[in-house]
């Protein structure tokens, strides 16, 4: 077989480098206990290496150099990292000296920022330099980018995913390359220099501020990141509108964003007459607009490609979008190693390789179907091409972190798309005539709430529709089917063969809704499962067919109590009816919680019948000291 999905082994080699890289990486990580196993890996990809360079099969010696060369990362990346063994916080006091490298959120009450320096830890020997997230609440004065400080408080490591539906802080701060979370109790400025850090803070600042005063507080968050990647502000109610409806992607800086960005860029460009200025200009441009943002790796990436491919036109070199896409992910990796735990990161990654693996084969699957006799109806090819190609691969993905398959994205995609790159346009066109007429810049800020306010409704209107998504466990199962569906229909070779895989494919589908039932639900409890969290025990029970017995053990006594949102979410959702007992403050309140959104039956332990119940559930140990995860399912 000399070719791949219509590209030539030769077209493509740094496809194959990142396959095998990741190959490696994945084994691994999947084994339960590297120690040895790595170096009986090492000599048998090394002898490969060695045999097939000398049988001359450069191909097979090139793949096994990228899987040794993944598996070696795989060690190597996490030994970089402290990890926290226990399931709950483990706090400690600290004093940190460094300087702030980015302002993630400000407000009057509370400031969060990344901060970079030497760590003092009591339980450590010696201070380590590291990077932490720091949040510091009822700040005395202003903090910019580049301020040399000094801060006490308290440092945990990032925590680690108990619940099915917790947030994994672990491998979202890997991704970010951040070590530890503080909260600073008091912060003293060393110096506060004149950088291009604390300008660029000027601008984010500026930018929001206009933001803030062009649009309402709904509208502006979404302005903000789309040009400025800053989605903290965006409700959790828009967030889970646009994921249900598949177009969540607009909504973060992604390739889109740039490619627009990138487009008119290219225009402005072309007011110089030699290409090499003209290159350079593109590239300074875009290296400034990364700098604004902060290098968010999905816009990295996105530069990066848009780059490469502007060199090689401008210059007359040959390259394949596949190839192109796969240097700018491995080298992304390989200069960053932890990127490859951040979501966006893959998200963004897996997109713009669907896209140029399978681009070309569902365009012109769909060109026997949708004429081309029309821009329009080659826009709403490519459209429906690129959505497919993008979902082809993303969709499990998607459905493994987030839960939710959506059945109507392609639909979705096709509208929000184009009315999402005008909204960037007419954004950045706001923010600028701001700067000499707000009056004139008010009507493109109205204009961008119209297009806002239609992609809402949009959404809604799809999302409305009867099984326009999947969501829970059970999404992941159908996203794949899916995945391999659109693969398998779209990549015949003729309009027969693409009618026998869709009727095949079509009477796949009641096999599958019947016997490819998920064999486990993260909500059903079958036996006994015991979640440790900061102030309190879950231990959870088969009580009978329909009913869970849920026993909150407080870890501390006369505590003041926190909410635990993810705990109460979890409980929510739970099938059956629910007995509750409690112990203690922290069980009394997320008791309280949970009332608010579900029946359950409550019972508020005696010492005595604490005991009792501990002595039958749990003989010779106590509860509340219980910290490993214990799942006898």
């Amino acid at each position: 077989m000399s070719k791949f999905l219509g590209y030539r082994y030769s077209e493509i080699p740094l496809f194959f480098a990142l396959i095998s890289f990741l190959i490696g990486f994945i084994i691994i990580n999947l084994l339960p206990n590297v120690g040895y196993l790595i170096y009986v890996l090492a000599i048998i990809s090394l002898s490969i290496i060695i045999l097939a360079y000398r049988k001359k099969l450069y191909f097979w010696s090139f793949a096994f150099i990228s899987l040794l060369f993944g598996s070696i990362y795989a060690v190597i990346v996490p030994a970089t990292r402290l990890s926290n063994p226990y399931p709950i916080d483990l706090e400690f006091k600290t004093f940190c000296d460094g300087k702030i490298i980015s302002i993630k959120n400000k407000s009057e009450n509370k400031i969060n920022y990344v901060f970079k320096g030497k760590v003092y830890v009591p339980n450590f020997k010696r201070p380590f330099k590291q990077k932490v997230y720091v949040k510091y609440y009822n700040p005395e004065f202003d903090l910019y980018s580049g301020d040399r400080v000094k801060f006490y408080g308290k440092i945990r490591l990032p925590r680690k995913k108990v619940l099915p539906n917790e947030f994994d802080e672990e491998k979202y701060y890997a991704g970010l390359d951040i070590q530890w979370i503080a909260t600073a109790e008091k912060v003293s400025i060393v110096s506060k220099p004149i950088n291009i850090y604390y300008l660029r803070d000027l601008v984010r600042e500026g930018i929001k501020s206009k933001s803030g005063k062009l649009f309402d507080s709904e509208r502006s968050s979404i302005v903000n990141a789309i040009l400025l990647g800053d989605k903290s502000a965006i409700t959790p109610e828009t967030r889970q509108l646009y994921a249900l409806s598949g177009t969540a992607h607009v909504l973060a800086l992604s390739g889109l964003h740039i490619g627009v960005i990138s487009f008119v860029v290219y225009i402005f460009i072309g007011i110089f007459g030699n290409h090499h200025i003209k290159f350079l200009v593109f590239v300074f441009i875009l290296l400034v607009y990364n700098f604004i943002t902060e290098f968010q790796p999905s816009a990295v990436r996105a530069s990066l490609m848009a780059i490469m491919i502007l060199y090689a036109r401008y210059y007359q070199k040959q390259y394949t979008l596949l190839n192109v896409a796969s240097a700018v992910v491995f080298l992304s990796i390989v200069f960053s190693p932890n990127l490859i735990y951040s979501v966006s990161f893959q998200m963004s990654s897996l997109a713009i390789l669907g896209i140029s693996m399978f681009f070309n084969p569902i365009n012109n699957f769909l060109k026997n179907i949708i004429s081309d006799k029309s821009e329009i109806l080659n826009y709403v090819r490519g459209s429906i091409a690129i959505t497919f190609s993008a979902s082809a691969i993303l969709a499990p993905l998607i459905a493994y972190y987030f839960k939710t398959f959506s059945l109507i994205s392609f639909v979705a995609n096709l509208f929000v798309v184009p009315i999402f790159s005008l909204v960037l346009i007419g954004s950045l066109l706001a923010i600028i005539i701001s700067l000499v007429s707000f009056t004139v810049a008010s009507y493109y800020a109205y204009f961008v709430t119209f297009l806002l306010l239609l992609t809402n409704k949009i959404n809604q209107i799809l999302v409305s529709i009867p099984f326009s998504y999947i969501s829970g466990d059970v999404s992941l199962y159908y996203s794949l089917f899916f995945s391999f569906a659109i693969i398998y229909i779209f990549s015949s070779s003729n309009n027969r063969l693409a009618i026998s895989r869709t009727v095949v494919s079509i009477l796949m589908i009641p096999l599958f809704i019947f016997y490819a039932k998920p064999t486990y639900e993260s909500y059903t409890v079958k036996n006994k499962k015991i979640f440790p969290r900061n102030q309190l025990v879950a231990s959870l029970f088969r009580y009978s067919k329909d009913t869970v017995f849920v026993y909150l053990a407080d870890r501390k006594p006369a505590q003041y109590p926190r909410n635990d949102y993810y705990l109460v979410d979890y409980l929510a959702r739970i099938p059956d009816e629910l007995i509750i007992a409690v112990n203690g403050n922290a069980g009394i309140n997320t008791a309280d919680k949970l009332r608010e959104k579900r029946k359950f039956e409550y019972i508020e332990l005696s010492p005595s019948a604490q005991k009792e119940l501990e002595a039958e559930l749990f003989p010779n140990t106590f509860v509340s000291q219980i910290i490993e995860v214990i799942d006898e399912d």
